[in-house]
């Protein structure tokens, strides 16, 4: 994340990250924000407020993103947690992490039964 913002300010082409790395990132943030002791459902409520922001430029589409995010906030514990990062973001794609201007619009198409 640093460095496309380091390679936005310096009007230099950013590296995009693999779906992989970006999984990457979500366990390394998970371990760095963990305080010891923690009860896993408060954890996985606190990265839910990470991932909102990062599941806006999940996938290639708008849907795509928008079936992320209605997944991974519906998590309530580490492990479902990060299998819906796994059923993303488990590939070795370039991601630009972009968001998509439509994804609540996208969201109201997710279906209701998950």
């Amino acid at each position: 994340l640093f460095e496309q913002i380091r390679a936005h300010q310096n009007r230099t082409t950013a590296l995009m990250p693999t779906g992989r790395e970006v999984m990457a990132y979500v366990h390394d943030l998970w371990q760095a924000t963990e305080p010891p002791g923690s009860k896993e459902r408060l954890q996985v409520e606190q990265m839910k407020r990470y991932l909102n922001f990062i599941g806006q430029g999940v996938g290639p589409d708008a849907a795509t993103a928008a079936e992320f995010l209605y997944r991974i906030r519906r998590t309530t514990t580490r492990q479902d947690f990060f299998d819906v990062c796994r059923a993303f973001l488990d590939h070795g794609d370039p991601m630009s992490l972009r968001p998509f201007s439509n994804v609540a619009a996208a969201r109201n198409e997710v279906p209701s039964g998950g």
